[in-house]
């Protein structure tokens, strides 16, 4: 695959190339999927190349479900880790991370997925920090095309200036007209979220992204919690 901007704050138009290649069978029901990333310097005079590692182990029929975990490295732009990251960045800037992913289908009306992610970000003269983000979704059908759908989920950063922590919580009443498993597509889900945040992440948010929904020029203004509710529609195509 080959992309020149592929996230939303990305500012300079950076040439990215992904080569990945999976179906590597390595237990039983266990395939391995490797993957490289080259982002080509761009045309600004500050920015750099870099590069980034995936290895991925997907487990199938794994306590009723599927498994799937990942390491990664990446080095200047390559620290987006999925994605282009800031082009300015060396290689002497590096992130590590590990994702452990887990989804289950207990019976066909009660499933539902969880996930935990480390990272690791290196950057020699700015600030270093460790990202840990905790979340699950359980989801249950009270009948063939209707769900109640909530979730959990807790990050926190360790960075100069504190730990920066938000939590938050969301129940979401979902219409699946294609049937009660986790995974059935299309759905449309009416939300509700609340969150908290502490002062480490607010000051945070006022230094590195003001106007963002943490910071006091967002949409909570000074407050360390707040609420919204929404719509969502989700569908695939193949």
């Amino acid at each position: 695959a080959l992309s020149r901007k592929d996230n939303l704050y990305q500012k300079e138009y950076a040439t990215r190339h992904d080569f990945n290649v999976a179906g590597f069978n390595t237990n039983p029901g266990g395939e391995l999927e490797l993957g490289l990333s080259y982002i080509a310097r761009a045309g600004g005079r500050d920015t750099n190349s870099g590069w980034a590692l995936t290895a991925q182990h997907v487990q199938a029929a794994f306590l009723g479900g599927k498994n799937k975990f990942a390491l990664q490295y990446g080095e200047g732009p390559g620290t987006g880790l999925g994605y282009t990251g800031n082009t300015a960045l060396d290689k002497s800037s590096k992130s590590y991370r590990a994702v452990e992913f887990f989804d289950w289908q207990v019976t066909p009306r009660f499933g539902g997925q969880v996930e935990a992610v480390y990272q690791k970000d290196v950057r020699p003269g700015r600030q270093d920090q460790n990202w840990m983000s905790l979340g699950v979704r359980p989801a249950y059908a009270l009948s063939e095309q209707f769900k109640l759908v909530t979730e959990l989920g807790h990050d926190q950063v360790e960075a100069t200036g504190g730990t920066r922590k938000l939590s938050k919580f969301t129940f979401a009443p979902t219409w699946s007209p294609k049937g009660p498993e986790f995974w059935a597509r299309p759905e449309v889900r009416l939300y509700y979220t609340y969150a908290s945040w502490n002062k480490a992440a607010k000051r945070a948010a006022n230094e590195l992204a003001a106007g963002s929904a943490l910071s006091d020029t967002g949409a909570y203004g000074t407050a360390r919690h707040g609420s919204n509710v929404g719509v969502q529609v989700e569908y695939w195509w193949k």
